[in-house]
């Protein structure tokens, strides 16, 4: 439709008297559509659900806006509760998270079932963009609205326990994480929940990763596979896929580690979720970088970086940084790996970002040795040209390189 015949019939509306009646029956369309897809998004259809989603989003966002204005706190509620999980699924973390953040703002409370989903739709996001603190006090609200009023067992709460557990285990305490993993696992089993079950067990299997027990952790990402492929979820599927890819590759066999991560990152790319894309993208980097294939790890750190700063990942564009840095130290380049590693450090102090424990030995290693052959007063003058780069300026250079290798 035409701009001007748009405005035409929206002031002709607006003086009929009827706008706020079909805003409101607009609104209440998209909520049950909402909710109408929120299972769907993570069983065999949710492809088709997620791209249906994506054609209404602006409708969904017309929908969120007008209930925000006219304080329809328990609308917003729901409507923001049933669609976090396609924007955690689509990456879009910031937005979602405003959403969710304002509904949860306004006076007049909502249904507690409503407020604890969109609390763990802001602890999940929010846990995505590393933001732990919010995250955390996200989950913790959501459970103590839950336990104080007794309630039956919910999805909400399964949700919030789950990400609670990540925030733990982003903080290395893998007791509490484990606790909390149980817990949910429990929870799933007693509500019969086939998607919580396989999420809980991947999470263990996390667990028992992040502990040295590779054997324990392969068992467990394959029998999460097993629920997440008898669901038909290929989100869950491919996040089982590129972890067990990382439990192969320290296992030593980086071929199959990187049949598994490949085979994950296509289920992602088919789905749209650009922002986990980057992170089995940058696993893949690693393992061609660890089978001296430079070429290869330059262009999947490329596609990588790309996806992550789109998403605002920044703990992903460290990593893929990292990764640029080493790949330019195999190449020969050491002032230009040194520029990278320092532009790296720059922001992982900057943000305070924990810097990733799976490749974190290896990166350490190769740059200790381009350090060593560059020597320390050069390598201090490229460092210092790194570290006053704005991170933009950063990504720019990566791309430049990649243009012209």
């Amino acid at each position: 439709m035409l701009e001007t015949v748009h405005e035409y019939a929206r002031e002709r509306l607006e003086e009929s008297g009827e706008a706020e009646e079909i805003k409101r029956t607009h609104a209440e369309y998209f909520l049950a559509l909402a909710e109408e897809a929120e299972p769907e998004l993570k069983g065999p259809d949710q492809l088709e659900w997620l791209q249906g989603l994506e054609a209404e989003h602006d409708n969904v966002r017309a929908a969120l806006g007008w209930a925000l204005r006219r304080g329809e706190t328990e609308l917003v509620l729901r409507l923001g509760g049933a669609l976090w999980w396609f924007w955690f699924v689509r990456g879009r973390y910031s937005e979602g998270r405003r959403w969710l953040e304002e509904a949860l703002a306004m006076d007049g409370g909502g249904s507690l079932e409503s407020r604890a989903m969109a609390l763990a739709g802001v602890g999940a996001l929010a846990y995505e963009q590393d933001e732990l603190d919010r995250a955390e006090e996200a989950c913790e609200e959501g459970l103590d609205l839950l336990v104080h009023e007794a309630t039956e067992p919910s999805e909400a709460k399964l949700y919030l326990l789950l990400s609670l557990g990540h925030v733990a285990l982003s903080r290395e305490d893998h007791s509490r994480a484990t606790e909390l993993f149980e817990e949910s696992l429990a929870l799933s089993r007693e509500m019969g929940h086939g998607l919580g079950r396989a999420g809980s067990i991947m999470s263990l299997a996390t667990v028992s990763y992040e502990q040295g027990d590779s054997e324990r952790a392969a068992e467990l990402f394959e029998e999460s596979m097993d629920l997440f492929r008898e669901r038909g979820d290929k989100v869950g599927l491919a996040w089982c896929l590129i972890n067990l890819g990382l439990v192969v590759s320290f296992q030593g066999d980086p071929g199959q580690a990187a049949k598994l991560t490949e085979e994950g990152v296509a289920l992602l790319r088919e789905l749209g979720a650009g922002a986990d894309t980057a992170i089995g993208l940058c696993n893949l980097g690693w393992m061609a970088l660890l089978q001296n294939d430079l070429g290869k790890a330059a262009d999947l750190y490329q596609e990588s970086l790309v996806l992550a700063w789109d998403a605002g990942l920044d703990p992903v564009v460290l990593t893929t940084l990292e990764g640029y840095a080493c790949v330019a130290g195999a190449q020969g380049e050491a002032q230009r790996a040194a520029q990278l590693w320092a532009a790296a450090q720059a922001l992982q102090e900057a943000k305070g970002i924990p810097r990733d424990t799976d490749w974190l030995a290896e990166a350490d290693a190769r740059i200790s040795t381009v350090r060593s052959g560059l020597g320390e007063e050069a390598w201090e003058e490229a460092s210092r040209r790194g570290r006053v780069m704005r991170l933009e300026e950063a990504v720019a250079y990566t791309k430049e390189e990649a243009t012209s290798g």
